[in-house]
């Protein structure tokens, strides 16, 4: 069966629902409650959250997730979540998804500049979390698939390490806008 026009913005809204539904859990004290819920669910609800940050550039509610449950004592609330934090939220809907969105982003539109400071946030916040397993995980696993050169992985990750976040987020920026040339070069 053909998706028509009609259902894709169907799809689209149903999806953009659930998110805000999950947005609004989390935002209020609630993602405990997720916890309890059967883990089909709570597979389901990580998995929409996954998609809603990739594809709309959101981590609020990923953040508000590491916060609860990755304790800063390196024990986790949600046994695995610090593994799926550095995976998901660090990897695919940070990193992975921004630089894969790069050439689509003007990077003089202030939104845009926004939205590399909020995922500087967030990758601060999963390095606080989770420690050297995230740039380790980055290193091997997610900035080669990307196709950075050598030398700009670990610029990224020594502003991960031992920058603050505005730096990081010009780091971000420099590599976005080198990729944009090596474009515009091509």
């Amino acid at each position: 069966m053909e998706l028509t026009l009609e259902d894709a913005r169907e799809k689209g809204e149903v999806q953009r629902s659930y998110y805000l539904m999950l947005h609004v859990i989390a935002h209020n004290g609630l993602s405990v409650a997720l916890l309890k819920a059967p883990p089909g669910a709570l597979d389901a609800a990580l998995t929409g959250l996954t998609q809603g940050a990739a594809l709309h550039y959101d981590a609020t509610v990923f953040e508000r997730l590491v916060n609860d449950w990755c304790g800063s004592d390196g024990v986790e609330l949600a046994p695995g979540f610090q593994s799926y934090a550095m995976e998901h939220l660090g990897g695919e809907a940070c990193v992975a998804s921004v630089l894969r969105a790069g050439n689509g982003l003007d990077l003089r539109d202030p939104a845009t500049l926004s939205l590399l400071g909020e995922v500087a946030m967030a990758l601060k916040l999963v390095y606080s979390k989770c420690g050297d397993a995230f740039p380790t995980h980055l290193i091997n696993s997610v900035l080669p698939k990307l196709g950075l050169p050598q030398e700009v992985q670990q610029l990224l990750v020594y502003h991960l390490r031992e920058s603050e976040a505005k730096d990081l987020k010009e780091c971000l920026r420099q590599i976005l806008q080198q990729a944009a040339q090596q474009q515009g070069g091509k």
